[in-house]
């Protein structure tokens, strides 16, 4: 894998997928390659979505208690859900499906409304889960179980998740640098464009005001400075759950 700072033809792409703004942007590429690329997160969103009975996600839910049968990224998705438990002892909780969803999250992103009363809050901690209602995945078996009455959400986990496979891809294919944006989880491979990736950070409290910072990320996808507000150019900002926090994002 190239990396570095280079000077290569780059080919950009936007689009709606996974209830968000996507961005995928490959150096060295071109318009089949944006297309693979689309096409992927699109995939891997079918796999995942918990809004859409017949995905792989909804599966695991509907059939709680009993160990089903995942593909190999479901069962990556679970790898990646199951280490941030571990490492926080079980404060990171990756079964909250029900408690998103009793919070108003029921349905694609771009269909949400804004909140205009007070929302449902979701206190879930090591000392009040039910005992022994955790995760599992069987490796040997390539089975998962989701424990009774939960359900799993793999929320920017996934998203992340799918941005670490696209731009895999898209080095696989040739491309020299990617970057993927899924609605700000965001991942760069290989080389850098010249001048760098520049990932503006976006106001939560104005989605229509300039970016209040910048991370410039150079020499093989490495943050190499950050600045703050100065002539960032704009983005927008993308709300998250109602009573859960904003998410920020904007490519350039």
């Amino acid at each position: 894998m190239t990396s570095g700072t280079v000077t290569a033809a780059r080919a950009d792409a936007r689009f709606r997928a996974m209830g968000t703004d996507c961005q995928a942007i490959v150096l060295g590429g071109g318009d089949d390659d944006l297309a693979a690329a689309e096409a992927e997160v699109r995939r891997l969103g079918r796999l995942w979505t918990r809004v859409d009975d017949a995905s792989e996600l909804s599966g695991l839910n509907a059939h709680a208690r009993r160990a089903m049968p995942a593909g190999p990224e479901t069962r990556m998705l679970a790898r990646r859900m199951l280490r941030p438990e571990h490492l926080t002892g079980g404060r990171f909780d990756p079964l909250m499906g029900r408690d998103i969803v009793a919070m108003g999250y029921d349905r694609d992103h771009g269909a949400l409304s804004a909140p205009t009363g007070p929302t449902a809050t979701v206190a879930m901690s090591p000392a009040v889960r039910p005992r022994g209602a955790h995760l599992r995945l069987d490796e040997r078996s390539g089975l998962i179980t989701v424990p009774a009455g939960r359900a799993l959400d793999p929320g920017g986990i996934g998203k992340g998740l799918a941005a670490d496979i696209v731009t895999a891809g898209l080095i696989r294919r040739g491309g020299t640098g990617a970057l993927v944006n899924l609605g700000g989880d965001l991942r760069c491979r290989g080389a850098s464009p010249e001048g760098g990736w520049r990932i503006g950070i976006d106001d939560p409290r104005d989605g229509d005001a300039p970016s209040v910072a910048q991370v410039l990320i150079t020499q093989g996808c490495r943050v190499h400075q950050r600045r703050a507000k100065a002539a960032l150019g704009t983005g927008r900002w993308i709300g998250g759950v109602p009573s859960a926090g904003p998410r920020y994002r904007s490519t350039h």
